[in-house]
């Protein structure tokens, strides 16, 4: 942050001069002023028209930051227990210079043979289900800060959402809040209207000279619910993430590292009619350990794919554990649109069982 202000005004200072411009224009991009970035690169064609690296750099901006409309279809079967259909629906634009505005709609159907009810009895459970947020936000770039505000759908209810985030050269600092977010992480969240509070801090930064190593650690603390129960249980959620970029020419490599725990307290108990005990939203404590290397490059001009294979464990329940791969291609003939295929296949370690996803996928991006 100390850089730009002395950036901006030797680009002030010469006006006629590409190089203070251009060193602004890469300062912005490294602190995430992207519209200000593109502002640069739009003064810096005015002075050098045609310069291939510049016209370079602000086709990359806009076509990695400008906005976009995104959607998606999956099928989701998860062994012995529930299959999903999902179509998600995502996009964002510009009012103005620094303002964005965007739209994230998702809805499934959903299938499970065996499902705790709120009564608490457990049958099959057959539905559709959607969820929506709506959010603006606004970019400080003198201050390095972005704020959002939204609004959540969905779980029969409805709920603010609100993120900041503070950025000084490579760190990151974010602060999100959401109240009553339609959670489906269990198909229990699906068939009782499970929605979550949250309140998450999350921070990153490199960790060497050379940007190669990168660190990231996320904290969160939860409240669970679902229709007419506000408090089913609660938890606090750290995790920890670790990035090496081991080979960054194509084919990039990145190896990682990654603790995703979340510890339960406060959970209530609940009896059905025949005083059988029961859970409407059966969280468990986890810490699964992964170690996950993934290869990305392409195949020809228009086509690359990205792959990736590891292994992951939970401490706490040693039945959830095993493999984990993900592979996804695109085909990007044009800057404005681009298509392409992902499959996952992973335990399911989330749900402290031994049952295996398999999620296969297509997607439509357009950006304008």
């Amino acid at each position: 942050m100390a850089a730009r202000p002395a950036a901006e005004k030797l680009a002030a200072e010469n006006p006629k001069d590409v190089q203070p411009t251009l060193l602004f224009a890469d300062i912005e991009q490294r602190l995430g002023n992207w519209q200000s970035a593109l502002e640069q690169y739009d003064r810096a064609l005015v002075l050098a028209p045609g310069q291939g690296d510049v016209v370079q750099a602000q086709a990359q901006t806009r076509h990695d930051r400008g906005p976009q409309y995104w959607v998606d279809f999956a099928k989701q079967v998860i062994s012995t227990a529930d299959t999903q259909y999902i179509a998600r629906q995502q996009g964002w634009f510009e009012p103005t210079s620094r303002t964005v505005a965007g739209f994230d709609y998702e809805v499934r159907e959903v299938w499970s043979p065996d499902v705790q009810k709120l009564d608490g009895y457990a049958g099959p459970f057959q539905g559709w289900r959607q969820r929506a947020e709506l959010y603006v936000g606004q970019n400080i770039d003198d201050e390095g800060l972005f704020v959002r505000g939204g609004i959540l759908a969905g779980a029969g209810t409805a709920g603010p959402s609100a993120r900041i985030e503070k950025r000084q050269d490579s760190e990151r600092l974010t602060f999100i809040g959401e109240y009553h977010r339609a959670y489906w992480e269990y198909v229990e969240g699906m068939a009782n209207d499970g929605r979550r509070d949250r309140l998450e801090a999350q921070y990153s930064r490199p960790l060497d000279q050379e940007e190669r190593l990168v660190g990231s650690f996320f904290l969160a603390a939860n409240r669970y619910g679902v229709r007419g129960i506000s408090d089913v249980t609660n938890s606090v959620a750290p995790i920890a993430d670790l990035t090496y970029a081991l080979i960054q020419a194509r084919p990039l490599v990145n190896l990682t590292y990654n603790i995703d725990a979340e510890y339960l307290f406060g959970t209530k108990n609940f009896f059905n009619s025949q005083g059988q005990e029961y859970s409407p939203l059966p969280i468990t404590s986890r810490e699964i350990h992964s170690a996950i290397a993934t290869i990305s490059g392409y195949v020809t001009d228009y086509m690359r794919y990205t792959v990736s294979g590891g292994y992951q464990f939970d401490r706490l329940d040693l039945q959830s554990k095993g493999p984990r791969f993900t592979g996804e291609l695109s085909y990007e003939r044009t800057p404005d649109f681009e298509f392409g295929a992902n499959y996952i296949y992973s335990a399911a370690t989330s749900r402290g069982s031994g049952d295996i996803v398999n999620r296969y996928g297509l997607y439509l991006l357009t950006r304008f």
